[in-house]
């Protein structure tokens, strides 16, 4: 199975302007925060993340929270503008999934979409991430891929006609036009693996959920 392949459906949907994580987290993998990722997590915790203090995180995965749609809206309107269409936005609100908030103010959102993927014969959730440009570097990203990937797991198995198994992420990450793309194959707190790339070079990642089983 090539990179190619793995990527296909989702390259197909993600282009040049639409990838997950282009000059947004920087140095996301400095990891200053943890979580348990064996027990259940919690709809809203706090983790103190360097000089940026408190984060708040939340759970809002298929949940009409109205405080966090309007934080995530307004951290899209500042950061893209109109280079965002509202349309886009508006489906996006529908997907978040992890918020991450520093006192009232919502400073990264996340969001998943859920496709099939032909090549690995199930459903992944395809993950977006955004971290206001002052909270980036500190390990915020890492903390909300880790949350993500439990909330999707507790969902999954109180909703297995959804037929969700894994979460991917297709990455591509910039600094002052460097490529901080990580070079390990695995990400042990996430268990993101890669996969492949896309035909734009870009990393695709999977990590399976703890309950997933294939079906061949």
């Amino acid at each position: 199975m090539s990179g190619v392949d793995v990527g296909k459906a989702a390259d197909e949907k993600h282009d040049a302007t639409n990838v997950l994580l282009n000059a947004i987290e920087g140095l996301a993998f400095e990891e200053t925060a943890s979580v348990n990722t064996h027990g259940a997590l919690a709809k809203s915790d706090s983790v103190t993340v360097g000089n940026t203090g408190e984060i708040r995180y939340e759970n809002v995965w298929q949940k009409m929270d109205g405080k966090a749609r309007i934080g995530a809206k307004k951290l899209w309107d500042d950061t893209f503008g109109d280079a965002m269409p509202c349309k886009v936005k508006n489906e996006r609100l529908g997907a978040l999934c992890v918020v991450a908030f520093s006192g009232d103010e919502v400073v990264a959102v996340s969001t998943v979409v859920i496709e099939m993927n032909s090549s690995l014969y199930c459903k992944v959730g395809w993950l977006r991430c955004l971290v206001k440009e002052e909270f980036r570097r500190r390990g915020i990203f890492t903390e909300i891929m880790s949350r993500c990937k439990i909330a999707l797991e507790e969902w999954a198995i109180e909703n297995p006609l959804a037929g969700l198994l894994a979460m991917g992420v297709m990455l591509e990450l910039k600094f002052d036009g460097k490529n901080l793309n990580n070079k390990d194959p695995v990400w042990p707190k996430t268990g993101l693996t890669l996969v492949g790339y896309t035909q734009r070079g870009v990393q695709i990642r999977i990590a399976w959920l703890k309950q997933a089983r294939v079906e061949f």
